[in-house]
């Protein structure tokens, strides 16, 4: 691995400002499209379109979140009054704080796949050692969070609606993005649920963005929990070691790429946050280093989700089933 990869990635690191607001426009028409006959579906009973629509809706959510995520780095233009003016209007359609996401997700770049900095910008990970630890009620809300299925159902209900309602991060900066959210979302939907019925909107906004969170959910677990993942003490982290070793790589056919804003490239993401979710393949093609990281296989995935806890004497994950004689 030459010693200039990030020197090399930076020449991607630059917004084209008139690909960031196609981009931008492209994605929030064809959500309020998606939402208009959403409404016009559920009103009419016509279930058969109902289904497909919210199913593209979500897609139309995970991009916005993607851009959002862009925003909250700096890359999706130069100018950072608007990665911070666009920041805060999709923040309102995802119903999640900007400034309060940042500052969290800003935490997580900086100790990535680091064993002894796992904070509230992470999914919660033990060692061995650790879990052996815990109090037997500790031991058990762990195995159900790590659980496939509740973990996949759970976490778009308990990220959207309950985490991203508090603060986690008791700053001035992040107290006013959750209140002023908190409000502002109050003073949207409040109005909607007056006009329209309380089921009304429920059914319009609500699926789309369930199934959205939970796509989301499954995409952030597998940038960073896979089998092959790595992950160091804080002695042994580096970052572009961490960023390459540790952040997976997830091609995926180009519709589906477009939607996620190429965020399978994770390993380059981590390596250069400001690099654009559009230019994130270009740099992929063009720096041959990047493409010796292998990409996850749907084998890799189904076994992702039995992996429960990290081993220092195996050095990689390992399920429940093989802790037995292990220490740590």
């Amino acid at each position: 691995m030459s010693s200039n990869i990030k020197e090399q990635s930076r020449v991607f690191a630059e917004a084209h400002i008139v690909r960031s607001f196609s981009e931008l426009l492209i994605t929030l028409t064809g959500y309020c499209v998606c939402v208009y006959f959403l409404y016009l579906s559920y009103i009419n009973q016509l279930w058969l379109l109902y289904v497909p629509v919210c199913l593209i809706g979500s897609f139309f959510m995970i991009k916005i979140f993607a851009l959002l995520h862009d925003c909250s780095h700096g890359s999706m233009f130069k100018q950072q009054y608007l990665n911070v003016a666009v920041g805060r209007l999709l923040s309102l359609f995802l119903t999640v704080p900007f400034a309060s996401w940042k500052a969290e997700h800003d935490e997580h770049h900086s100790h990535v796949v680091d064993m002894e900095k796992i904070s509230y910008g992470d999914i919660p990970l033990y060692t061995v050692e650790q879990y052996k630890n815990l109090p037997r009620y500790k031991q058990i809300v762990y195995a159900l969070f790590r659980q496939p299925l509740l973990f996949l159902f759970l976490s778009p209900f308990l990220y959207f609606f309950i985490k991203s309602r508090i603060p986690a991060i008791f700053t001035p900066k992040v107290l006013v993005s959750v209140f002023a959210t908190n409000i502002v979302v109050a003073c949207i939907y409040l109005p909607l649920f007056w006009y329209f019925g309380f089921w009304t909107v429920v059914f319009v906004f609500a699926p789309a963005a369930y199934i959205g969170g939970m796509i989301g959910v499954v995409l952030f677990y597998l940038q960073h929990d896979y089998p092959e993942a790595q992950w160091f003490t804080t002695e042994n982290w580096q970052y572009e070691h961490a960023s390459l070793q540790g952040s997976s790589l997830i091609r995926l056919p180009a519709p589906l790429e477009w939607f996620s804003h190429a965020i399978g490239y994770h390993h380059i993401h981590h390596l250069n946050s400001k690099i654009p979710g559009y230019r994130l393949r270009e740099c992929f093609e063009a720096v041959p280093e990047f493409r010796d990281v292998t990409p996850l296989s749907w084998r890799d995935v189904k076994e992702a989700f039995y992996l429960k806890l990290w081993s220092y004497e195996k050095n990689r994950f390992v399920r429940f089933s093989e802790i037995g004689d292990l220490k740590s």
